[in-house]
């Protein structure tokens, strides 16, 4: 990317220039978020064009939803349902209505419950990993009654989410590989580590996250070499995404196009769909 400093807050770009140059710790009162944002609006497309992020919605909860075959959050899915905000609203008993689904998540965090979705949202993401309760109350920084109480509203709201996980860690400890649909491989050595309770515990946590992680971001790579092939000018893969850049008058069609390549991109009974955002540098999106 080329860079250029856009930031308007020149105390932020003092700072990130101290670190850089002394490598020293930062103060007390610096603002990671902040210095992120700062950092990211260095990057700027080239002159006369913005830049595009397409990223796909909820890709993880959705390609688990693929996985596990659960008919409840296939439909939730398809629906556009925000699962981190229904999963808070039922394990803490939030005071706001499921429908319409495609605006639960702004509902919740307009009721004042976003601390709840967050916690709902890493849970989530910490039970997709394999997690147990433990990891996750560390991972939120909540206690551990609250971590078991949103994990199990997700196990018992999708039972065949946890039958699926159960079923990835057994042929892991018999020793077999892990291919994602896409024949990506896995191989988890988990003789290696025989008799180390954590050690184990870890590995099949990655078991667990592999095929996930793995077939999102092959669908996503999928799609950006299809971009590609149709002419976008795309700077970067961002896992979950990719940024591009493109004339001020086409950037709304180079983004439609960007859109449909990831939700065209992996065939499923899931519904995959993607959010996009223009800007003049990436602080912006």
């Amino acid at each position: 990317f080329p860079s250029h400093d856009r930031s308007e807050d020149t105390d932020i770009k003092e700072r990130i220039l101290k670190l850089y140059e002394t490598q020293e710790e930062p103060e007390d009162d610096f603002d990671v978020l902040e210095f992120k944002q700062a950092m990211r609006s260095l990057f700027i497309p080239d002159e006369g064009k913005v830049l595009i992020q397409v990223d796909a919605d909820a890709g993880e909860v959705r390609m688990a939803a693929h996985y596990s075959k659960d008919e409840r959050l296939v439909e939730e899915c398809n629906q556009r349902m925000d699962i981190h905000g229904l999963v808070a609203v039922e394990a803490f008993h939030l005071p706001v209505e499921l429908e319409p689904p495609e605006t639960l998540k702004q509902r919740v965090e307009e009721a004042g419950y976003k601390k709840e979705r967050f916690l709902a949202k890493t849970a989530v993401f910490a039970s997709l990993y394999g997690a147990g309760p433990r990891k996750i109350a560390l991972a939120a920084g909540v206690d551990i009654h609250q971590a078991v109480r949103v994990r199990d509203t997700l196990f018992n709201r999708y039972p065949k989410l946890k039958e699926w996980m159960q079923e990835i860690e057994d042929p892991v400890k018999a020793g077999y590989v892990i291919h994602t649909p896409w024949h990506r491989a896995r191989r988890v050595p988990i003789e290696v580590v025989k008799g180390d309770y954590s050690q184990t515990l870890k590995m099949l946590r990655e078991a667990v996250n592999a095929p996930i992680q793995g077939m999102l971001s092959d669908l996503v790579l999928n799609a950006m070499c299809n971009s590609i092939e149709a002419g976008v000018d795309v700077l970067a893969f961002l896992h979950d995404g990719y940024l591009a850049q493109a004339d001020l008058e086409n950037a709304p069609e180079t983004m439609a196009l960007m859109i449909r390549h990831i939700e065209e991109s992996f065939p499923s009974k899931v519904k995959f769909y993607a959010t996009g955002h223009m800007g003049s540098n990436w602080g912006d999106l």
